[in-house]
């Protein structure tokens, strides 16, 4: 599933491999060495403190380095460039999403002799294939007039809808003599992921597609059963196993959307900027220089953790509308505590507005899901026709 599993953060480190390296892997004309895999295994030993002598783990990470050959490789034939500060503002952004604090990881990095490039080659290597779809495919992507009316009409009304992004592992039985089986198979599927093993592991291991990830889903495309418990779940919760009539279900909600009104509402366009705590101070002294100005604000938020874009007031946290309401437009906000670090706040502006994407934003939108799509499937043909070996 994605964004759940940091391990989709690790890399191995592109470059020659010593004599004295043995070769893990080949693949097409690159190899992995022994000594890239054992880094990319402290690595993730670091930072989701996992076993990594299970089988498992170390099969999914050479997976995963493999991966990223093809991506690099495929990048450097159409002369793809990948710029250091684009890298480096993308991984201070994929840490801090894993609520983790940069300069800690890297503190702790140095303690274990990991180069910081184990994540940085692996950003490069996304960005650069993503980059390279988009040569491939862009003039493909763009949506028709048409297409975008139909997206628009089709969020209007999914929007009276409850909507939740969910994953689900599909435990099916014949009749009620076997129910009883499933049901305590459903059971131990809980009691592995209790004891640490992912959902999306225990869904492959029942050979779910996409490792049970669903997606975004409405209360009009599931069971009723299934609505009735995901109504109760909190992002990031398991069900109890839940019973339909063929299956019982397993189902992690990831996000969910209530119903919203379409009536006009009113719109704050909030630029956000979130500080470290030892630079806490020395940010702050300069905040007089912001004041005034959403573009000097971003460009004091490059280096950190920045966000910017219309947000109704109605989808905020109670706590943070009070605060934006009462915040003067082109203001810094006090710092508001989150993990390793502040949060500050500042409105560039605000208006009244229906709470749905423009169209040049639904155009964006649909413009990206075909180059995913693209991009996946471009993927599984690189992975076919390449040569790999595993020694």
């Amino acid at each position: 599933m994605k964004k759940i599993v940091f391990v989709l953060l690790l890399s191995m480190i592109i470059s020659p491999v010593s004599a004295k390296d043995a070769i893990k892997a080949r693949v097409n004309d690159d190899i992995i060495s022994d000594f890239d895999f054992e880094q990319r295994l402290k690595l993730l030993e670091l930072t989701n403190h996992l076993q990594i002598d299970q089988v498992q783990v170390q099969k999914k990470v050479l997976d995963q380095m493999i991966d990223e050959k093809l991506k690099f490789q495929e990048m450097v034939q159409n002369d793809i460039i990948v710029s250091e500060e684009d890298v480096n503002k993308a991984v201070n952004d994929v840490i801090r999403q894993n609520k983790l604090d940069p300069n800690e990881l890297r503190r702790k990095m140095s303690e274990k002799n990991l180069p910081m490039s184990l994540i940085e080659d692996q950003i490069r290597c996304d960005m650069g294939y993503a980059r390279s779809i988009r040569k491939k495919f862009g003039f493909k992507a763009l949506p028709t007039e048409e297409a975008i009316d139909l997206k628009l009409d089709e969020l209007k009304d999914q929007a009276k809808l409850f909507q939740f992004e969910i994953g689900e592992i599909v435990l099916p039985f014949k009749d009620s003599n076997s129910a009883d089986k499933v049901y305590a198979k459903a059971v131990k599927l809980i009691m592995r992921m209790r004891d640490g093993e992912t959902f999306e592991a225990v869904a492959k291991s029942q050979k779910m597609p996409n490792d049970g990830y669903v997606g975004w889903v409405t209360d009009k495309q599931i069971n009723k059963e299934i609505f009735e418990v995901l109504e109760h779940l909190q992002p990031g919760q398991l069900s109890k196993p839940i019973k339909t009539k063929k299956a019982y279900h397993l189902v992690v909600l990831i996000n969910k959307k209530n119903p919203i009104s379409l009536e006009e509402q009113e719109v704050f366009d909030l630029a956000q900027m979130i500080i470290p705590n030892e630079k806490k101070l020395d940010v702050e002294k300069n905040f007089k220089l912001v004041k005034g100005s959403c573009e000097r604000f971003s460009d004091m938020a490059k280096e950190y953790g920045y966000r910017r874009g219309m947000v109704p007031l109605n989808n905020l946290p109670s706590d943070y509308a009070r605060i934006i309401e009462r915040l003067d437009l082109l203001n810094v906000s006090n710092p508001i505590s989150v993990p390793h670090g502040s949060l500050y706040l500042m409105v560039c502006q605000k208006k009244k507005m229906v709470p749905l994407p423009s169209r040049e934003q639904i155009k964006e939108q649909l413009e990206n899901d075909y180059l995913e799509r693209e991009a996946n499937r471009y993927f599984v043909q690189l992975r076919r026709i390449a040569n790999i070996e595993v020694y």
